[in-house]
């Protein structure tokens, strides 16, 4: 990539700004609302929150975002994305796979998580992103000042922390580029007759999914790399007049930098008589005429991405029972795999195990999923140790009671007093405590099914 635009990419990933639309509007139903219409299910469900940024879900144990962004120990999905209760996951340690190209790391990083999504953004494989219509998606801030060139409106800058927010909007892939460090991109402009929905893409976009959509399903076709938004009113090094701005007609302000230089964009009408001419060349000043955000291109990393995230798809597809079972062969056991046997002898049930997610082939690892603690007070505490991933396992486990070991009912009468997580193992620990009662002998039991 030139020197020009290597000095813009580099301000598109420093944190603090987002979406911002054409129309000048910021449309409440592009914040913090899924799209509906002809824009409903296109990948809004599909978002988690990453740190201040946004992920994509790719599978059920999986998510992908911007490289740049770092790493997290977990992350959450607020309701307005699907619908339905705030929800947090668990991301593994060391479970973070940046992709490369050419040998060199990319602006993709895909992350496991302990626990299951309940559903997932599918892959755009095709190269045919070009001419396309996408849902661009960000986390940040809207517009600020507006900008005007001979009385008209040719802009925004980046608004403050108060308009932060999640955003959609629409836009069309331009064409595609190769940054300096190698990375395959797609990219888009800012354009003032994109219709009602389009925009710009900004600083803390980064790691936002662009979805296009093929036949009836919505698919990611890119991660938000970043946006070119430097510029100023006159080419004067140091003097503190350049801003950052998506901007839909930047004839006659300049674009670079005061390391780099500030270039002219030219004013003259003739000179933009033949667009092919300039809007995929950014050698020419005259394609920067408009702001443009860019993605890394999802189809450039499908051999990559396939062999990380197939194996929990095909897992996640099978039944409860079939999965245990799966789940004993990982471990190497081939005999006494029902639910009752005790395959390493350690006097804990192969389904406890699985419950816990210990060893079920390591008898040194006897770790019972299910304490029971009488306590000076009368009360009987409960410790509880449970996999993260009950649900996805289709596990549930409640704690039972019964005074002849013959007729068993639910306890009732628990509270949970402390639950701490141990994101190594991906289990959690839950304590809870039964007030003392006026019976003179109980028995208790975990009773676990799939």
């Amino acid at each position: 990539m030139n020197r020009l635009v290597a000095s813009l990419m580099l301000l598109g990933v420093l944190p603090g700004h987002a979406i911002i639309f054409a129309d000048g509007d910021d449309p409440s139903a592009n914040k913090e609302t899924a799209p509906t219409g002809v824009y409903q299910d296109s990948g809004w469900q599909h978002l988690v929150r990453f740190k201040n940024f946004q992920g994509t879900m790719i599978s059920p144990k999986h998510f992908i975002t911007a490289t740049h962004l770092g790493s997290a120990t977990a992350i959450t999905q607020p309701m307005y994305f699907n619908g339905v209760a705030d929800k947090s996951f668990n991301i593994k340690p060391n479970s973070r796979t940046i992709l490369q190209i050419n040998g060199e790391n990319s602006d993709l990083s895909v992350f496991e998580i302990w626990e299951t999504f309940e559903n997932y953004a599918p892959l755009y494989t095709s190269t045919d992103e070009v001419g396309k219509e996408f849902i661009l998606t960000g986390k940040g801030f809207g517009q600020g000042e507006e900008l005007t060139f001979n009385n008209a409106t040719v802009g925004w800058k980046w608004g403050d922390a108060t308009t932060e927010a999640d955003r959609w909007g629409t836009s069309t892939i331009l064409s595609t580029d190769v940054a300096g460090s190698g990375a395959d991109l797609i990219y888009s402009q800012f354009d003032s007759n994109g219709g009602p929905h389009e925009c710009q893409a900004t600083g803390n976009d980064s790691g936002g999914g662009w979805f296009i959509k093929e036949g009836s399903v919505w698919k990611l076709a890119a991660i938000t790399f970043s946006a070119d938004a430097g510029r100023d009113s006159n080419n004067t090094i140091g003097d503190g007049s350049n801003f950052r701005a998506a901007m839909t007609r930047a004839r006659g302000f300049y674009i670079g930098s005061d390391s780099g230089g500030w270039f002219l964009i030219p004013t003259n009408n003739g000179q933009y008589s033949n667009p092919a001419s300039f809007e995929t060349n950014d050698m020419d000043a005259r394609f920067y005429e408009k702001t443009h955000s860019y993605g890394t291109r999802i189809s450039s990393f499908i051999t990559e991405l396939n062999p990380i995230i197939q194996p929990s798809i095909t897992t996640a597809s099978l039944s409860p029972e079939t999965r245990f079972g799966a789940w004993l062969i990982d471990q190497g056991i081939t005999t006494n795999t029902s639910a009752l046997d005790d395959a390493d002898g350690d006097h804990i049930p192969n389904l406890l195990e699985y419950f816990s997610d210990s060893d079920a082939s390591d008898i040194s690892e006897a770790i019972s999923p299910f304490q029971v603690t009488p306590l000076t007070s009368g009360a009987i505490q409960f410790t509880l140790i449970e996999s993260l991933d009950l649900a996805g396992r289709g596990l549930t486990g409640v704690i039972q009671k019964s005074t002849d070991l013959d007729t068993w009912t639910p306890v009732t009468t628990a509270t949970e007093t402390s639950s701490s997580m141990d994101t190594a193992a991906g289990t959690r620990t839950r304590i809870l405590e039964r007030p003392a009662g006026s019976d003179s002998e109980l028995f208790f039991r975990l009773f676990v099914s799939l």
